[in-house]
């Protein structure tokens, strides 16, 4: 007990010295930042995030499979991220089926005008709807035309309100496409294990191979963090793992750390895509740091 409180003692005495070198504000600061970027999540871009190096790591995967290739994009925005597939897929998007899903008036009106223009002999569709584990309407709130934030309305409306409807994807018929989906990307502003939880027949039938989704603090507005993927995974093929500038990082199993709903990217990945992504598998030690296996 002595040599910890010794321990304690030392301690505040040596941060009480640096604070009275450094104001607290900029030390928050700066620990923030060195602690995001330790943990890979410092800036969510997908240019530099991880998502766009998953789409270029699988491509030789998905060029040397047979048959044809279809994506899902829920929450698409402005088009960005599905029109970055349509140019690298190149040639192969003559094989290609993408559906989009973004009930943002403005928002899909570009989408869908980018996607047609991208397309290039693809299947493109661009369904003005929400995506959820229920069907119906839902009131989705609507922060601008420019803006990326727009979401299914939470405690608090940000922008102004409208009603739009609502679907499962286990209720989407893909156009009576009955092979895998390559990759589904979930960017729907906290409502995302509720889209996971809409595909559950999806992924009961292995159908799926990658699902990315984004993780951010607006979980906690439906209710959710991300033990409850951990949970809700159990028993299915599928490991989650982090998406980082450095790759793919698998976790076995749940831990406090990863619950910091700093704004970054997970992926559930079926048992045996996860060579194909070359992702390493981390686990936690006795400082709660995250390690390679």
């Amino acid at each position: 007990m002595r040599a910890t409180q010794s321990n304690a003692r030392r301690k505040l005495a040596l941060y009480g010295a640096i604070e009275r070198l450094i104001p607290r504000r900029r030390i928050w600061q700066l620990g923030r930042f060195l602690y995001q970027g330790a943990r890979r999540d410092l800036i969510n871009h997908p240019e530099v995030n991880g998502e766009y190096g998953l789409l270029d790591k699988m491509l030789p995967w998905w060029r040397a499979a047979e048959g044809d290739l279809a994506f899902l994009d829920v929450g698409a925005n402005h088009g960005d991220w599905s029109v970055a597939l349509l140019r690298r897929l190149g040639s192969d998007r003559a094989r290609t089926f993408l559906w989009a899903f973004e009930p943002a008036p403005a928002q899909a009106s570009e989408a869908e005008s980018r996607l047609i223009q991208a397309s290039s002999g693809a299947c493109v569709a661009l369904e003005r709807v929400a995506v959820s584990d229920n069907s119906g309407w839902a009131s989705f709130d609507v922060t601008g035309e420019k803006t990326g934030n727009s979401g299914i309305a939470g405690p608090e409306a940000r922008g102004h309100l409208i009603d739009v409807p609502l679907i499962r994807l286990d209720e989407y018929p893909l156009n009576s496409f009955n092979g895998p989906i390559r990759l589904i990307k979930i960017d729907t502003e906290g409502n995302d294990f509720n889209v996971i939880k809409g595909a559950k027949k999806l992924f009961d039938a292995a159908r799926i191979e990658i699902c990315q989704f984004e993780y951010n603090w607006r979980w906690m507005d439906f209710g959710y963090n991300l033990r409850d993927v951990f949970n809700w995974i159990e028993g299915r093929n599928y490991k989650l793992g982090a998406l980082t500038s450095e790759g793919v990082e698998i976790h076995q199993a749940w831990h406090p750390e990863l619950e910091r709903f700093f704004e970054t990217n997970f992926v559930l990945i079926r048992e045996d895509i996860i060579e194909r992504t070359g992702a390493n598998v981390m686990a936690f030690d006795h400082a709660n740091v995250a390690v390679p296996l």
